[in-house]
Parts: structure tokens; C-alpha cells; sequence
């Protein structure tokens, strides 16, 4: 079987999409993301609470607990409509300091030849390979194919350096079919 043969040259929506894929699929990520979300809420929740018990035993409050689990409530429902969006806004801004430093060797045009044992990646700075049996997951996204390797390194592939949908399709069942051998044979 003849090997797949790609040329393409990524750029910053590439870099983002594929670690937005991570993010979206690999749990380590969601818990790590989900931790931090809890560490804002308890910021949060103790910065306000503190300022509202300083505040009511400056007032002299009747019924301070009520008032602090009234605060509390509204900073908790606050803290679930914006968690999502002050990740999702956190997670962007990381990748575009990351991107600042590995938009060099990350721009330049790539060659990707893809074996039934082996993926090859070339550009002018490396030359990566990677068996099959070490891909944990194939990602099928809006506008790319994602191969994802037990240690979380990508091969992205856009998919417009297909040329046409059913070569797209094609790949992807030949990628599965690869898969599938390797752990088979593991």
C-alpha cells in the first residue's frame, strides 16, 4: 500500500485548534482546568466573604450568617455562568504566549508521509517519526485531523491538505485501520 504524502504549512489557528482539541479530549487537561476554576471560586468566596464579614461587624449586622450565605450563593452563581468563558479566554491567551516562541519551527512547510507502521514528519529544523502503536487517539475535528500520542505530542493534519473530502475520509480510515493494526499487534 502506497504511503500517505502530505505537504501543508500551519499556522496560529492550526497551533490553537490542536491544543483546544487536547484541552477538549484529554482528561488530564479537564481536571487540571477544572482544579483551577475551583481555586478562583475559593478566592472568590473567601476575598468577598471577608470583606462582607469586616463590612457587616463594621455595621453591626443582626443576621450576619444570613447575609454571608446570600453573598456566597450570588458569587457561586456568578462563578458557574463565567467559569467557562474565563478558562476558555485564560487557555487562548496561553497559547498565544506559547506560540510567540514555537511559531518558528511550528510555520514552516511540512511533509507528512504516513506508513501502516509509522508516521513521518519533516520540515527544515527536524525529523520526527512516530509508530503507530504509540498514537493513543485520532481526533477527527471541524477542520482537522488530529493524531495524538500516549505522551500527548500532536500530528496535526488540516484538512485542506487533502484534496477533496473523500480523501479525507479515505486517510481516515486508513488511519484507523493503521491503529487498530498496531494495538492488535501490541
Amino acid at each position: 500500500m502506497q504511503p500517505i504524502e502530505l505537504e501543508y504549512q500551519l499556522d496560529f489557528n492550526d497551533y490553537q485548534a490542536a491544543h483546544l482539541a487536547i484541552f477538549k479530549h484529554v482528561p488530564k487537561y479537564q481536571e487540571a482546568l477544572n482544579l483551577n476554576r475551583y481555586y478562583v471560586l475559593l478566592l472568590y468566596v473567601l476575598g468577598i466573604g471577608m470583606i462582607a464579614f469586616f463590612i457587616a461587624s463594621l455595621i453591626q449586622v443582626d443576621q450576619l450568617s444570613v447575609w454571608l450565605i446570600v453573598v456566597g450563593l450570588m458569587l457561586i452563581s456568578g462563578w458557574v455562568v463565567y467559569s467557562n468563558r474565563d478558562m476558555r479566554e485564560f487557555t487562548l491567551d496561553y497559547f498565544k504566549k506559547n506560540y510567540q516562541t514555537e511559531h518558528i519551527s511550528f510555520e514552516t512547510p511540512l511533509t507528512v508521509n504516513i506508513y501502516p507502521t509509522y508516521i513521518q514528519q519533516t520540515n527544515v529544523y527536524w525529523n520526527i517519526e512516530f509508530k503507530w502503536i504509540f498514537i493513543q487517539t485520532i481526533l477527527d475535528e471541524a477542520e482537522h485531523i488530529i493524531l495524538m500520542s500516549k505522551n500527548n505530542r500532536l500530528v496535526v493534519i488540516p484538512k485542506r491538505a487533502f484534496k477533496s473530502p473523500a480523501d479525507q475520509q479515505m486517510a481516515l480510515q486508513q488511519f484507523a485501520q493503521y491503529h487498530a493494526d498496531a494495538q492488535l499487534a501490541e
